[in-house]
């Protein structure tokens, strides 16, 4: 028989067990995130570990992966406190597995179920399982984070069961993003994250072949995915600079000195109805960037609370190209929006201020009773 968690805790520090499904790979926002999360736990005294799939390129791989690595991570939950679950359609065995050991379930959520469709349409094959399957994950947790209002919203209608959402959303180390003078001419405008469709990339890259786009201005794009061999091809036909995938701790010499960010998001699938809380969109910011967002839940608020950046309609181009004219054309009015964005990030908007909002919620005692 398992022990309990007090007996668990006796004499040692608070450990808890990181799982996510979705391997981080460089470049990912989903990297950054975990890192973050296991590091500021750490650093108010939890021991952490964090257990993910093993690389792999197949799809049946992948699924694969995502079951033996629970069974790796149960055989972790004997010698924790809390499971901290990143939420997946398919991780339903971990969070069972906790609640028989009864461990503590604190769950994590970054968008609805139904972007792991968008992401994998060969799941859609299994749908009405997986949708069962998701609900009995919510209803299982303790205690549950997500990451916008409207999530949290969605969370309510889609199972009422489930623990009362946390909205914490993403943030950033102002020690790693420092401001600097803008660099250039030529002039940099920045994209780092992944490179799907519902990210806007192709609205960007449209965007830089139109006319209201400034000469002396360069578009760099940082990430992979299904959109990459595009961003490639775009190189040879227009002020675009492609760079690839990019260890983390590359972005930020990338990311200050530049012009400005941008994070053209639509509305794709499910991301207009929950929002997308953008960690692109906080690390430019902290680097007293101004950043260019479209006007997508998540993402619309860092810019307009903190007055660090432009607010545009999404799948407009045009209204991209002259945002960006307009911070080559008045340099007071981007030097004032780098400021006020990276004041907005110190006070109150650090990777130190989410944890303080996460790690109450591993320390509360006991497990709720299971569903």
């Amino acid at each position: 028989m398992s022990s309990a968690p007090s007996e668990r805790r006796l004499g040692t520090a608070r450990r808890v067990a990181i799982l996510t499904l979705q391997r981080t790979e460089p470049g990912q926002a989903s990297r950054t995130h975990v890192g973050a999360v296991a590091d500021g736990l750490r650093d108010t005294g939890w021991a952490v570990s964090v257990t993910q799939p093993a690389r792999t390129r197949s799809r049946v791989g992948r699924l694969f992966g995502a079951f033996s690595c629970q069974r790796e991570y149960a055989r972790l939950l004997d010698e924790v406190d809390v499971a901290y679950v990143r939420l997946h359609p398919l991780v339903l065995p971990a969070v069972r597995a906790a609640r028989r050991r009864r461990v503590r379930v604190v769950g994590e959520l970054n968008g609805p179920w139904e972007d792991y469709l968008e992401a994998h349409p060969p799941l859609r094959l299994l749908e009405v399982p997986l949708r069962r399957w998701f609900r009995r994950v919510l209803a299982g947790l303790d205690a549950l984070v997500v990451v916008t209002s409207q999530l949290a919203q969605w969370v309510r209608q889609f199972e009422p069961r489930a623990p009362e959402p946390r909205v914490v959303p993403n943030a950033a180390d102002p020690g790693a993003f420092c401001p600097r003078p803008l660099d250039g001419p030529p002039f940099r405008v920045v994209y780092a994250g992944a490179l799907w469709p519902w990210q806007g990339v192709e609205d960007l890259l449209t965007a830089t072949a139109r006319a209201e786009w400034p000469p002396n201005v360069e578009l760099l794009v940082m990430g992979a995915g299904p959109l990459a061999d595009q961003v490639r091809d775009t190189t040879a036909r227009g002020p675009v600079r492609f760079l690839g995938a990019v260890e983390h701790s590359m972005v930020p010499q990338h990311l200050s000195g530049a012009l400005c960010a941008v994070s053209p998001k639509t509305s794709h699938a499910a991301h207009g109805r929950v929002g997308q809380s953008a960690i692109k969109v906080y690390e430019a910011l902290a680097a007293g960037v101004p950043v260019v967002v479209t006007d997508i839940p998540g993402q619309r608020e860092p810019v307009e609370e903190s007055g660090g950046g432009a607010v545009v309609p999404e799948g407009r181009p045009d209204r991209i190209a002259e945002a960006v004219a307009r911070l080559v054309s008045d340099s007071e009015e981007r030097q004032a929006m780098g400021r006020a964005g990276r004041a907005w990030i110190e006070q109150g908007n650090t990777w130190a201020d989410r944890i303080a909002l996460i790690e109450p919620l591993l320390r509360r005692p006991g497990t709720r009773d299971a569903r």
